[in-house]
Parts: structure tokens; C-alpha cells; sequence
């Protein structure tokens, strides 16, 4: 039953209850032998039945809409005031307000969702412009570095060429003028400085193609089994041999060295530029050392000197193509030996830790695994 409906028979009660008595008053005396306390139980009961009434239109007209109201707004329900907004009274005014307060927070975040994507997009936008820029600045960066490293190869042939090239070609010149005038040991010594200027060059262009092959990906490692301290021992009678420099090399062996599986191209790039930079780098010829030690699954190649040294603000980019200490310019070199041996290293899976002091000497530690775990790569392809 509705709550319309109840209130119709509460009120119909009511009036039952209040009026009937008084229409048989108004007849006479009809009720006059009814006592006093009666009338006035009649009186207080019609006051509770008005006051019930009373309270009864108040829930009705205005707290169960206001309730409706409440829980329309905590529920962000429209429906629910459909039938407040009816009325044609103050409740049903703040129903048709709410309705359209309704509707504006219907469009504000319709308007807001528009609002959050369009800036979504924008700050999308906007992180795509920082990286592009970034890419841009990074790509900037490779140009330029590339520009320099052109530009120092420019500079680094033309003199490290014009040197042997012209030394020759005296060389040549005299040769060519005094054949018959000089004796054959004069000769002897020009023909070996002929021979030293095209070394000189042929050393630089193997440097040049080394790192031309890595830069293009085609310096593959091709591993092989072979004994470390007769390899060593070996190159550094190569080296004495093509130079024809008295080195003063001491070399050390803490233990007996293992058999090894590594590229032996490779190792000897490493040790040979380390081996003569240590001498080069040497003004009084003091003794160069070379020592190899065991540590478990790997071997250590220690190659000190006590040379000229690198300056400190040198150590951090010693390893870059063209890079020389600021304190080797009177020495001849083409700045690629160290970026060769850093490179080598990394591709037998080795690592290298360089420790120098200016005027005091330097310090070479190579660690190289004993056996290496590279899969031996296009075996077809061209050799060094």
C-alpha cells in the first residue's frame, strides 16, 4: 500500500475519531453524561492525531524528497528527482535545479574528458618531440664526432704518410744520384731507410684496416689452442727482429702457463702495441716488463714500463681512435694503437685496467679467459 494511501485512512480515522463526538454535542445533550477526564482524553488524542498528521505530511512533502535528494546527489542518479522536479513548489524547484545541475556535470565532463585527452595528446606530442629532438642531437653528436674522426684521419695520413713518403723519396733521390759513387755499405744503410719509411707505412694502413673491419663488423675471432709463454716469447723475437731496436725486455713467468684457446691474431695485436708503446714511450730505455700470472679460469698479462707515463686528464679517453697524451707529441704514433688493443680485448671477452703516472711509468694489466666460449665465426671469410 502506498504511503499516499495510508495517510488517507490515518486521516479518515482521525476525523472519525475528533469530529464524530462533537456533531453529537452540537445534537444536545446526547454525550452530556459522559465525564470530564473523557473530553479531555478526547482532546489530547485529537492533538497526537493532528500532530501525527502534521509529522506524517512533513516526511511525505519534504523529508523523504530532500532524503531523494541526498541520495541522488551521493549516487549521481538523475532518475531519482524525476518525480521531485513535478512539483510546483520550492522542493520541486531545487529538483529541477538539481536536474539541471545534472546536466551541466553531464556536459562539464564530457567537456573535461575532451579536455584530458586533448592535453593527453598534447604531452604525447610533446614526449615525441623530446625524443625526435633528442635523436636529432644524438645523430647531431654522430655527425660531428664522425666529422672529426674524418678530419683527424685526413690529418693523421697526411702527416704520418708525408713523413715516410718524403724520407723515401730522398731517399730514392740519393740513391739514384750516388749509385755509382757509393760504397756498398752506404747503400746498405739507404736501402734500410727505404725499408723502414715503407714499414712505417704498411704498420699504419694494417691499423687503419683493423678498425675500418670492426667499424663494418667483419673483425671475427677465430680461436685455436696454443701455449701462451711460447707465443709470447715468440712475438717479443719478432718484434726485436722487424724493429732492429735493442729491447730491453724482462720477461717473467710466476708459474707454468696452460695451454689457452684464444685468437692468436687477436693477442698479438694486443701485445705488440703494448710491448712498443712501452719502449717508445721510453727515453732512457729503462727495462719493459712482462709478466703472466694464473688466476683460476683466466690468465693476466701485466706489461709495465717506467716511461714518460699518461697525464691523468688523458687516462679518461686514452682509449679512443686519434687520442695521444698531450706529453707524446714529440713522439711519432698515430693515436689508434690503444683503441686497437681495447678492441681486440673485448672481443676475446677480456677486460684491460690501465694505471700510468706521468714521468713515473705505466702500468698494463690484461685478463683474458683461458679458454674462449666464442663460436669460431665465418670461417670463410677473408683473413686480417
Amino acid at each position: 500500500m502506498k504511503i499516499k494511501n495510508k495517510f488517507l485512512i490515518v486521516f479518515l480515522v482521525a476525523f472519525a475519531i475528533t469530529i464524530i463526538p462533537n456533531l453529537f454535542i452540537i445534537r444536545g445533550d446526547v454525550l452530556a453524561w459522559l465525564p470530564f477526564p473523557f473530553w479531555t482524553a478526547l482532546s489530547i488524542l485529537r492533538f497526537i492525531v493532528l500532530l501525527g498528521l502534521f509529522v506524517a505530511a512533513v516526511h511525505l512533502w519534504i523529508i523523504k524528497p530532500l532524503n531523494l535528494i541526498a541520495k541522488s546527489l551521493s549516487l549521481n542518479d538523475p532518475n531519482l528527482v524525476k518525480d521531485i522536479a513535478r512539483r510546483r513548489d520550492e522542493i520541486g524547484r531545487i529538483g529541477v535545479l538539481l536536474q539541471q545541475f545534472f546536466e551541466q556535470t553531464k556536459e562539464l565532463t564530457t567537456v573535461i574528458a575532451d579536455k584530458s585527452k586533448a592535453l593527453e595528446e598534447v604531452a604525447q606530442s610533446e614526449a615525441q618531440l623530446k625524443e625526435s629532438k633528442i635523436e636529432i642531437t644524438q645523430s647531431l653528436n654522430k655527425q660531428q664526432a664522425a666529422n672529426r674522426i674524418k678530419s683527424q684521419f685526413i690529418s693523421l695520413v697526411s702527416h704520418e704518410f708525408r713523413t715516410p713518403l718524403a724520407a723515401i723519396s730522398s731517399n730514392i733521390q740519393l740513391l739514384h744520384r750516388y749509385e755509382d759513387k757509393w760504397p756498398h755499405k752506404k747503400k746498405t744503410v739507404v736501402l734500410k731507410r727505404i725499408q723502414e719509411g715503407i714499414q712505417i707505412m704498411i704498420n699504419l694502413l694494417e691499423e687503419i684496416t683493423l678498425l675500418s673491419k670492426d667499424h663494418s663488423g667483419r673483425l671475427f675471432v677465430y680461436p685455436e689452442e696454443f701455449q701462451l709463454e711460447h707465443f709470447i716469447v715468440d712475438l717479443i723475437d719478432e718484434l726485436k727482429k722487424n724493429s732492429e731496436l735493442p729491447l730491453n725486455l724482462e720477461f717473467n713467468v710466476n708459474e707454468e702457463t696452460p695451454h689457452i684457446t684464444s685468437d692468436k691474431e687477436l693477442l698479438r695485436q694486443i701485445l705488440s702495441h703494448l710491448i712498443i708503446n712501452a719502449w717508445k714511450f721510453n727515453p732512457e730505455k729503462k727495462p719493459v716488463y712482462v709478466k703472466i700470472t694464473r688466476d683460476n679460469n683466466h690468465v693476466e698479462i701485466v706489461i709495465s714500463d717506467q716511461g714518460i707515463g699518461i697525464p691523468q686528464r688523458d687516462l679518461e679517453h686514452i682509449w679512443e681512435p686519434f687520442i695521444r697524451g698531450q706529453n707524446s707529441e714529440n713522439y711519432p704514433g698515430s693515436g689508434l694503437g690503444l683503441a686497437i688493443v681495447k678492441r681486440c680485448v673485448d672481443l676475446l671477452e677480456g677486460s684491460i685496467q690501465i694505471r700510468s703516472t706521468e714521468n713515473a711509468g705505466t702500468n698494463v694489466e690484461v685478463k683474458l679467459p683461458v679458454k674462449s666460449t666464442i663460436i669460431n665465426r665465418d670461417e670463410h671469410s677473408s683473413s686480417y
